[in-house]
């Protein structure tokens, strides 16, 4: 039994993928515009809707290879570190799509089989498996969220065309979506991609982490679910003055509001310190850009830049 253990950036022109007629991958233009610090991980939900899992509880589990980004794609899949054989060259369009399985894994490398019982090696970058994404987020994503609705976090989504370059749709913070497709996205930072279309019949993606497995610490509370998207209308589970979801849709705090209106208005703060005087609860928020927020029984009593 022939066995090559390569880098997941060399492996692609030597070995005919398997499966890679799926739909876990979107290809194509999404969309087109108008013509006018550390997180504690201590649950298993806490990420997101779908459940967090370590990485060798993976094990077993089936990945897919992510497409490239379109920046990068005159590099192939070399831009990974790892072992080289054969010094075959790379095709970009060998690799995005493939699946393979999860064999074993230490705190260097994760070793993969293909269904011709192929071995793959891939170095962790910073703790994590790049150029993959653990098809159980996506099938699970698409159980919870396909064709049902969910509210804007975040203010804007993204439309790209058939050679990968992107705009904006912005203004939509609060706004409803319909989700019409989840798939992979182009990096396993922020792995499912969420294909989404706007009242106006917009369509474009958000790309999101839907349950922390396989992340990368820098970006996790940037792409975190619920930065990205709300399961109910805010809206209606907060009933605020129009004047004050104003200064939360633009992001804006004052001395005065509510622990709500300011998670609402910030997201969630990196630490947070509770204690308790003779004045009463206080409560301190911090966020990676070194802002403090101050609370005094519930209210925002104090900012620190």
């Amino acid at each position: 039994m022939k066995k090559n253990i390569l880098l997941l950036a060399l492996v692609f022109s030597t070995v005919a993928a398997f499966c890679q007629n799926n739909n876990y991958l979107h290809n194509g233009a999404i969309g087109s515009p108008q013509s006018k610090d550390t997180v504690k991980k201590d649950a298993k939900f806490l990420y997101g809707p779908v459940k967090f899992r370590e990485l060798k509880e993976t094990v077993g589990e089936t990945y897919i290879v992510l497409p490239l980004p379109q920046w990068v794609k005159k590099y192939g899949y070399s831009i990974y570190k790892g072992e080289i054989s054969n010094n075959r060259n790379i095709d970009t369009l060998e690799g995005p799509g493939k699946l393979f399985i999860l064999r074993e894994i230490d705190d260097n490398v994760a070793r993969f089989r293909d269904s011709k019982d192929e071995l793959y090696t891939i170095e962790l970058l910073k703790g994590y498996i790049p150029g993959v994404a653990p098809v159980y987020d996506i099938d699970e994503a698409r159980k919870l969220f396909l064709n049902k609705t969910l509210w804007m976090n975040q203010d804007f989504i993204k439309i790209q065309d058939a050679e990968g370059k992107e705009q904006e749709v912005k203004g939509l913070r609060f706004e409803p979506v319909k989700v019409v497709n989840v798939v992979g996205s182009e990096r396993s930072v922020h792995p499912i991609r969420f294909i989404v279309q706007t009242p106006k019949n917009e369509t474009g993606f958000a790309d999101v982490i839907v349950s922390g497995t396989n992340y990368n610490l820098q970006y996790l509370l940037q792409y975190m679910f619920e930065n990205i998207f709300y399961t109910k209308d805010p809206k209606i589970t907060y009933k605020f003055t129009p004047a004050m979801w104003a200064k939360i849709k633009n992001h804006e705090v004052e001395i005065g509001m509510t622990k709500d209106q300011v998670f609402l208005s910030r997201g969630r703060p990196t630490k947070v310190n509770n204690s308790t005087g003779g004045g009463g609860m206080a409560d301190q928020w911090v966020y990676g850009d070194n802002t403090y927020f101050y609370f005094r029984n519930g209210k925002l009593a104090t900012i620190q830049n």
